[in-house]
């Protein structure tokens, strides 16, 4: 057997693609017999029995089953890289039931020319980290377990001063605008203790002053760490303009209060305001010219005429300004109230209501040459007639006007429970409709009621008597009788003789004629009674 020296033999410069054809001598020391392996037989046998160890290292976790290690004054890498410009270079971890599509996380960069709609969220060179799994669980967890670190957010560079915000254990800042805040501290403090009776103003004008020098410093740096910041006011400036002097120092303030929302400025609502407990409007500081609350279409509004002006609503211009209120029910229970609640002393201690009180007032009013009228051109009062008690509450409503050529309010008409009183000239077009009582059957004897009898129809076919009652001052009672029977009969009116057009207390109605009978009642009894009588 011939022997060869394995220092004899030409060096291999290079590798196979295809290892398996490179072959070495390779002796089985448990078999006890030497032979012939490839390379890929013996790779195979080292990284599936054994870690993978780059460099001269120890491992350094128990667990790792790969391990690179090296020693470089600047840096190591392991680098992965697809040669396809429309593919991407990936690192993937998979969870024990993972697979290509489910249950991972890949950190990744997309080559040159990337453009998957599949995953149309990254385009060309963007890096990314994210989580796929098809279960809630998939949730992408980002922090640190050092009580002292913090996470830091770097756009435009990797120097410090392109940290434009972190997190820490105290919250999230963004440095560019905190330290703005903080410079102006000291100087706030001292102008708000120096002028203590003007806070709110102090406030505000150094807040002003200040949104202007960040906006300035933002657009300085509109190339550097900024430009987010920058980007971001640039299109929302209107929102900026009139919410950031208000808001800007009551953010923090906002997100930390757990017990409602304190701002002592303006605050501007840009979408719709829901409010799902109780909405109170505690001011008390409104002037005669101002209301407590104001609803306004309009960037003006007339101011009010009168102090204690609790709401004051202005429409659209050229449009009717409506306040609409709907109720609906299933049996008719629901309706609208808009209802006026008026008691003497306070709202801790009420009193009762008192004769001529004025409960509610529904006006209407006019601008003149300068202004509105102090009181309205016309308008509705409901008022108490009597001193309230729990069983006892009367009440009228009173209509009141202006007169052409006038600015003197008067009243016109006066409802009450069984009164109406007319104190302008009342035309009827159509005249007054009455309800009349007609008697039944032949009347021998009836009874006239002025509270309640305006006109009255009878017949009879015998003598009769009439009877007055509760006379009522002012009130006119007209009656019909017909006589239906053979003979003359005999009608007793009611009044004395010379109270009676007849200059008698009775009179005759001819066989199958009738009479018209007018009783007017001027003091409210008997004595000034009259009746006109007129008959066939």
């Amino acid at each position: 057997m011939a022997t060869v020296k394995i220092t004899d033999l030409p060096y291999i410069t290079s590798l196979q693609p295809n290892t398996a054809n490179t072959i070495l001598v390779g002796v089985d020391l448990p078999g006890d017999y030497t032979g012939q392996l490839t390379l890929t037989t013996l790779a195979q046998g080292l990284y599936s029995n054994n870690n993978l160890e780059v460099g001269n290292n120890d491992i350094v976790y128990a667990n790792a089953v790969g391990q690179f290690t090296g020693n470089s004054a600047s840096y190591l890498q392991v680098v992965v890289r697809n040669q396809q410009g429309a593919g991407s270079s990936d690192f993937v971890a998979t969870a024990n039931d993972g697979d290509d599509g489910s249950h991972f996380i890949d950190m990744g960069i997309n080559g040159s020319t990337y453009n998957d709609p599949t995953f149309s969220a990254t385009k060309a060179h963007d890096g990314y980290l994210y989580v796929e799994s098809n279960d809630s669980q998939g949730n992408l967890i980002l922090g640190t377990a050092s009580s002292d670190a913090r996470i830091n957010f770097v756009v435009g560079g990797i120097e410090s001063q392109n940290i434009v915000s972190y997190i820490s254990t105290s919250g999230i800042f963004s440095p560019s605008i905190n330290s703005l805040v903080a410079a102006n501290v000291a100087t706030l403090r001292g102008e708000i203790t120096a002028n203590s009776t003007s806070a709110n103003s102090v406030i505000n004008t150094r807040i002003s002053a200040n949104v202007a020098t960040l906006r300035g410093e933002i657009s300085a740096n509109a190339d550097s760490a900024n430009s987010v910041i920058n980007t971001r006011i640039t299109s929302n400036i209107a929102t900026v303009n009139t919410f950031a002097q208000s808001a800007f120092d009551k953010a923090n303030n906002a997100l930390a209060n757990t017990n409602g929302v304190l701002t002592a400025g303006d605050f501007y609502i840009s979408g719709d305001g829901f409010v799902n407990g109780t909405f109170v409007l505690a001011n008390s500081t409104f002037g005669a010219t101002e209301a407590a609350m104001t609803i306004r279409a309009t960037e003006t509004v007339q101011t009010p005429s009168q102090a204690g002006t609790m709401l004051h609503v202005t429409g659209k211009a050229n449009t009717p300004s409506r306040i609409i209120y709907d109720s609906f029910s299933t049996d008719g229970s629901a309706y609208v109230v808009m209802a006026g609640r008026t008691g003497r002393g306070t709202v801790v201690s009420p009193t009762a209501t008192q004769n001529n009180d004025i409960l509610m007032r529904v006006a209407g009013n006019g601008w003149g040459s300068t202004g509105f009228a102090p009181l309205g051109v016309a308008r509705i009062d409901i008022v108490a007639t009597e001193n309230y008690t729990d069983s006892a509450r009367g009440s009228k409503i009173i209509f009141y006007n202006i007169a052409n050529g006038s600015n003197t309010v008067q009243e016109i008409a006066s409802f009450n429970a069984n009164t109406i009183e007319f104190t302008g000239t009342v035309k009827p077009e159509k005249g007054f409709v009455y309800v009349p009582t007609i008697l039944p059957g032949s009347q021998t004897a009836f009874t006239i009621d002025f509270s309640t009898t305006s006109l009255i129809k009878a017949s009879l076919a015998a003598d009769c008597t009439i009877t007055l009652s509760n006379y009522v001052e002012g009130k006119v009672v007209e009656v019909w009788l017909t006589n239906t029977g053979g003979t003359n009969r005999t009608v007793t009116h009611g009044c004395t003789a010379t109270n009676s057009s007849e200059n008698a207390t009775t009179f005759t109605i001819p066989a199958t004629s009738s009479a018209y009978l007018r009783y007017f009642s001027i003091d409210g009894d008997n004595a000034n009674t009259f009746v006109a009588i007129q008959h066939g």
